[in-house]
């Protein structure tokens, strides 16, 4: 093909500058010209100069994307994305990447995602559209910001013009007040002045002799129209000059009925303007309080709570302190685990539902109490006064509905509370949503969940914990980096900071992640009792407890710890599937069936329900009852992993042609699933190869395996194993390196050491 000019400047510049912005345009162009190699080779090389260049890493993403490498894109775009997590493009084209793979929720979640970066990125909106989505992430935070101050402004303005008006009233008012006290004294002292012309009349001297005087006669005390006229002028004004023996009493002082009206209107003034006052203080911590508790963080909470305890010593039957407080102090007790506040915020909740109980954070802490006191019934019909429709309730309230139908084992109920808080920007409300996918064994939807939380609020400390639980609980050694840095971080944050369980769940997750990376048996029991004393009866303690056991092949002992977390709280399925493998593990299939039943009365139609019974019957050697029973699951769970267990049943059976068509067909349909389970699925396809002696055919699916992410680890083990047997050992060694670097005390960490040991 013959080379443009522009092609061959672009080629000469980016030899003579291999390192510098170069390789951008020249990626560009062969990626135009269909020339995907050359444009991969140009983009690495750039990249590998310039690590931090945003548009040569999305390049190099859509590179892989046009080569049909979809795994590799999202990979890239993955590492893209943790290392700047702001960059709109990368997530549109993660969700072009997920689409491709047939992930349709996922990729909707990186297009809304895109837009809450850059609300003008038409792609992503366009990308929505076509998926029947009218989406807009809202105001943008400058939006925001600007309408607070349009808002705040003309609440000023507002109140400006208030006072003023308030000012110019009281000044006509005080005016009228001056008038009328100015006539009232000249009428006061004509008065005077009749009075004493009158005295002046019939005054005698001293020594005077009787006789008839002219003149009106001085009226006496006893005269009904001088008591008349003494008595109103003492009812406004005091005491008023009187007469006695012809001489003048007192000091003729009086006040005034119009100057008593001008000191009221000052008082009233006055009193107004310090009202304004204290509102204006009620207002300042009441804002400062709702910015702090929005990120329904431990610290948040606990910060709030000092703001609201402000406003209510300005006033305190103010309905939004009391509500919050009341709320803030019962999460804080109940689901953050600072038992030392059950008192405070029980008698906070009994004061809020006195003054403020038309307010939702007082129906919600009330609800927390009544569902603590097994009153669910009466929990959910406080919500139901405040909106008959459950769906259209106020996040908080809502939150404790799905709680409280948790509870009461209502599991569809709890679930369809969730579905309708998965697209609200709220930390708890995701953290709700991802507890509730926990509860039902939906481990990806449930990590989704906590994920967006942590997008919403880095510092959410029940969402980072959850998620290390959820990583630990699925042995997803893929993600145990991300468990980790959470474990620690939780760790680092401190307990003003993190709440007591929340703290309590770090030292249970660095137990168990300790025993599997080979730390200190003395450092991991240490962990294990500070997880006991913050968590007490917690159900996180006996299920992990059950799941070590598994893994140390202790079955009775996992069994009994499994029914003690069941005993705790029955709705997480989590225990009854442990219980069942332990009983299958150890042929006692009565109580494997009986835990089944039980998950069933529960959990109804669940996928990893149906899993394990036909894990049970398999091991029971009920081949075909094992494929029966999971090929009724397709009708409602058409997914990879129900293929894939098939093939395991037929691995187990020895039908090995069989067992690589069904897992074929399992990867076919892995691109929809997480990038852990496409891995997991082609790491089976390979070992039903390797059985059959086809290592060739095996080491390239485990590479496929490994495409999909690096970081499965048994994939490495069996990749060994495979190698190995081709007579590549240098292969074999680094395979087996990596597996146990990766899983030092894994399931096949003895193993890999044997086997590398004998090459």
């Amino acid at each position: 093909m013959a080379q443009t000019p522009d092609l061959a400047e672009l080629e000469m510049a980016f030899a003579k500058d291999p390192t510098g912005g170069a390789f951008v345009p020249l990626t560009q162009a062969y990626l135009a010209q269909g020339r995907f190699m050359e444009a991969m080779v140009v983009c690495k090389k750039g990249i590998k100069s310039q690590p931090g260049n945003v548009e040569g890493r999305l390049l190099l993403a859509r590179v892989y994307g046009e080569q049909g490498k979809v795994p590799k894109a999202l990979e890239e775009l993955r590492t893209l994305l943790a290392q700047a997590p702001k960059v709109a493009a990368a997530h549109y084209q993660l969700g072009v990447m997920l689409d491709k793979s047939g992930k349709g929720d996922e990729a909707v979640e990186s297009f809304k995602e895109a837009l809450r970066q850059d609300r003008n990125l038409a792609d992503a909106t366009a990308a929505l559209k076509g998926k029947g989505i009218d989406w807009s992430p809202g105001p943008s935070p400058e939006e925001i910001a600007a309408a607070e101050a349009a808002r705040k402004a003309e609440e000023d303005r507002r109140a400006e013009e208030a006072r003023r008006l308030a000012e110019e009233e009281a000044a006509r008012q005080a005016e009228e007040a001056r008038k009328a006290a100015e006539a009232q004294r000249a009428t006061q002292q004509a008065s005077a002045a009749k009075s004493r012309a009158m005295g002046a009349a019939i005054q005698q001297p001293r020594g005077a002799t009787s006789g008839p005087v002219s003149g009106p006669a001085f009226p006496s005390m006893s005269d009904p129209s001088f008591a008349s006229t003494s008595g109103a002028y003492g009812m406004f004004s005091g005491p008023v000059p009187v007469a006695a023996q012809g001489r003048r009493l007192g000091p003729g002082f009086t006040f005034g009925l119009a100057a008593l009206l001008l000191l009221v209107i000052v008082a009233v003034v006055f009193i107004l303007k310090s009202h304004r006052d204290t509102q204006d203080k009620i207002t300042y911590h009441l804002k400062a309080a709702q910015k702090l508790v929005s990120s329904d963080t431990t610290a948040g909470h606990k910060l709030s709570n000092k703001e609201l305890e402000s406003a209510l010593k300005l006033d305190d039957e103010q309905p939004l302190a009391l509500s919050q407080y009341a709320l803030s102090l019962s999460i804080l007790a109940n689901q953050r685990g600072e038992k030392e506040l059950d008192q405070a915020a029980q008698d906070a909740t009994k004061k809020a539902m006195k003054y403020a109980s038309e307010q939702p954070g007082s129906v919600a802490a009330e609800m927390v109490w009544l569902r603590q006191a097994g009153k669910g019934d009466e929990a959910i019909a406080a919500a139901k006064k405040v909106n008959a429709d459950e769906l259209a309730l106020p996040i908080s309230v809502r939150i404790q509905v799905g709680r409280t139908y948790a509870a009461m084992k209502k599991v569809p109920e709890m679930i369809k509370i969730a579905d309708s808080l998965r697209e609200v920007p709220d930390p708890g409300a995701q953290a709700f949503v991802g507890e509730s996918y926990r509860r039902i064994g939906d481990q990806n939807r449930a990590r989704a969940a906590l994920d967006n939380a942590m997008k919403n609020e880095i510092d959410h400390d029940p969402s980072r914990a959850l998620r290390a639980l959820v990583i630990l609980e699925a042995d997803d050694t893929v993600h145990f980096n991300v468990a980790i840095d959470d474990l620690n971080t939780l760790k680092e944050l401190g307990k003003d900071a993190v709440g007591t369980r929340q703290r309590g769940y770090a030292s249970l997750g660095l137990a168990v992640m300790g025993s599997r990376l080979g730390r200190a048996e003395a450092e991991n029991k240490r962990e294990l009792e500070t997880a006991r004393a913050a968590l007490r009866t917690d159900a996180e303690i006996p299920q992990f407890e059950a799941k070590q056991a598994l893994d140390a092949g202790e079955l009775e002992r996992a069994i009994t710890s499994a029914e003690a977390s069941i005993a705790i709280d029955a709705v997480r399925l989590q225990p009854y599937l442990q219980i069942v493998e332990a009983a299958s593990r150890s042929k006692k299939w009565s109580k494997a069936d009986d835990a089944l039943s039980r998950a069933a009365a529960v959990f109804g139609d669940n996928l990893d329900l149906g899993l394990a019974k036909a894990a049970r019957l398999r091991d029971e050697e009920k081949y075909d009852e094992a494929v029966a029973s999971l090929s009724s699951l397709k009708a409602k769970f058409d997914v990879a992993e129900v293929y894939r267990d098939i093939g395991k049943v037929y691995m187990r059976n020895g039908d090995l042609p069989k067992a690589v068509e069904v897992l074929k067909e399992a990867a076919k349909k892995s691109g929809a699933r997480a990038p852990a389970v496409q891995a997991n699925v082609y790491t089976w396809l390979g070992r039903a190869f390797a059985a059959g002696n086809e290592h060739e055919s095996a080491a390239e699916v485990y590479g496929q395996a490994l495409a999909a992410t690096s970081d499965h680890a048994s994939t490495y083990y069996f990749m060994g194993v495979s190698m190995a047997a081709l007579k590549k050992d240098g292969a074999a060694r680094e395979s087996f390196d990596k597996y146990l670097r990766a899983d030092p005390n894994g399931t096949y960490a003895e193993q890999a050491r044997q086997r590398r040991g004998a090459l």
